[in-house]
């Protein structure tokens, strides 16, 4: 894969897990466990209110800031675009850049396959490898213009 396209799939994925975290933030609590463990047994009385306020500091914590840099906003963009055009195409860059490195834990293997990437994405393997090439292109070119226009 072109690694100008890597880049920008790359770019594309730290937002959206970002937008993942940042969506879940308020979800997140402390559980009766570690109270029990940190009063040692003797849990307090509850407080009638007041928390809230620590509650939404914590979560706050858990909220990365966006990013804003220009190579990011393009490539976001660039990617929404294929999406619109093509969500099939968009899909099978995204599904290949974020699994071709990680271990599958259904065949046990060191990576995905193109064969287990295709199934994930619910089509056949030919119709992936022309999914992925028709993504491939369409970065590369929007990659081209963009440089283009900041000549």
């Amino acid at each position: 894969m072109d690694s100008r396209v890597l880049e920008v799939v790359e770019r594309y994925i730290s937002v959206i897990l970002k937008e993942n975290a940042r969506q879940y933030a308020g979800w997140r609590a402390e559980h009766l466990m570690g109270r029990i463990i940190e009063f040692k047994g003797d849990l307090p009385a509850h407080g009638g209110g007041g928390e809230s306020n620590a509650n939404m500091l914590y979560q706050i914590l858990f909220m990365p800031d966006m990013p804003q840099g220009i190579k990011t906003q393009r490539a976001c963009k660039m990617m929404d675009v294929l999406k619109k055009r093509d969500s099939k195409a968009a899909n099978a860059l995204i599904a290949t850049v974020y699994l071709r490195k990680r271990p599958d834990p259904k065949t046990g293997r060191s990576h995905y396959t193109q064969s287990r990437i295709a199934a994930e994405l619910g089509i056949s393997r030919s119709a992936y490898l022309k999914k992925l090439e028709a993504g491939e292109e369409f970065v590369r070119d929007m990659v081209e213009i963009a440089w283009l226009s900041a000549s």
